[in-house]
């Protein structure tokens, strides 16, 4: 009995230290807080460029473009688990000291993404039908804007991207909050708005869009990418120079009914130089190019097995670009050789009826499959190929 209350007693010793070696413990920690910088170890002394090559390891969410639209959704699915992966990286980072999170916190928030398919922060995958009610879209779009206008406006200065996917479910209230978070963007310089609607709502839609953007003007933004019934953003973006249409239109029997409505609002985007469209849309762009004469770069998204049954509809209204260098044909899977022989073809004879006696080279880009891309540079009246 005596050994076990002596053992106890010891272990209360240890339990309790001294109250000398308390002070000396505390005389030594404010030694050492006079002597050394708060985090002068670890991470936070690392200088911003090694910080970024730590951030450069994960998987950087992709950039915005106008030739990515024939991804397969495979593929898309795989990108969508690698941004979850870059952005937990970054916002743990942020997260781990103050040194950090005043680095890191502007380099996660430089982009606001609520799209179909991606992992939220609970590791849940924002999936919803296209048909179908996305009220998690919308509560998510809601949440992110709150945080860089709200809790922390000072964040808004470093928004230049945005990227969003607004469904059909309570989406007034959503529009409203986009258009007025866009005007508070200083760096805002692209915006991808695509709505999960079908026709049949497309009316009070287009109708809630021409009231929400209708009350601002974002010269900041320079490119749109934008589904076909979000066509009434584009009358605030007066400095606009890329645009692109997500989805055919040849499918919609009200979107062919306002055709003049949106020819009117596409007069005003005179500095558009850059555009990209569906294939199947070569009547469509009949109308763009007698809006947007200036055109000097044409992306043509589409489908490998309709590419020959839409290509001489495609190219036959591009013949009136005097200013067109750059044509793109992107395709979600290989094309066949006699398809690429019939592209060739039909762009040479486009490319030279463009020339009219300059000697500035057009080029043509063929991208097929995951990794295929051929490159043909046309200067008349020689043709010269650049290998890939």
């Amino acid at each position: 009995m005596s050994i076990t209350y002596g053992l106890n007693q010891q272990a209360m010793s240890k339990k309790r230290p001294k109250v000398e070696d308390i002070e000396s413990s505390r005389e030594c920690v404010s030694v050492r807080d006079k002597s050394m910088p708060t985090n002068a170890r670890g991470l936070p002394i690392f200088p911003a460029e090694l910080l970024l090559e730590i951030v450069a390891y994960f998987p950087r969410p992709k950039d915005l473009g106008l030739d990515d639209s024939s991804i397969p959704r495979v593929l898309y699915m795989y990108e969508a688990e690698q941004f979850a992966a870059w952005r937990e990286a970054v916002s743990s980072l942020s997260q781990t000291c103050r040194s950090l999170r005043l680095f890191f916190r502007p380099y996660l928030w430089r982009r606001i993404e609520v799209w179909e398919g991606m992992i939220m922060p609970n590791s849940q995958r924002l999936w919803t039908p296209r048909l179908a009610i996305g009220k998690e879209h919308n509560l998510e779009i809601v949440r992110q804007l709150e945080i860089v206008t709200v809790r922390d406006p000072r964040l808004a200065q470093y928004v230049q991207i945005v990227d969003v996917d607004v469904a059909r479910d309570h989406d007034k209230p959503v529009l409203v909050k986009l258009a007025r978070c866009f005007a508070l963007f200083p760096n805002l310089h692209t915006v991808k708005l695509r709505m999960l609607i079908v026709d049949k709502q497309a009316q009070s839609t287009l109708r809630t869009l021409e009231k929400a953007f209708g009350k601002y003007s974002y010269p900041q933004v320079s490119t749109a990418i934008i589904s076909k019934w979000a066509y009434p953003f584009l009358n605030s973006c007066p400095n606009l120079r890329s645009l692109r249409w997500l989805e055919p239109s040849r499918y919609s029997p009200l979107f062919w009914r306002l055709r003049s409505d949106i020819v009117t609002i596409l007069q005003s985007c005179r500095h558009v130089r850059n555009l990209a469209l569906r294939a199947e849309d070569g009547e469509w762009l009949e109308d763009i190019v007698k809006c947007l004469p200036n055109l000097e770069h044409i992306v043509l998204n589409c489908d490998s097995s309709l590419i020959n049954y839409y290509l001489e509809s495609s190219l036959e209204p591009l013949k009136g670009l005097r200013y067109l260098r750059k044509l793109e044909i992107v395709a979600n899977s290989l094309i066949e050789d006699d398809v690429r022989n019939a592209i060739l073809k039909e762009s040479d004879n486009l490319f030279a009826l463009l020339q009219d006696g300059d000697a500035e080279a057009r080029e043509l880009i063929i991208r097929h499959g995951r990794n295929s891309e051929m490159k043909m540079e046309f200067i008349y009246p020689f043709r010269q190929v650049k290998s890939p």
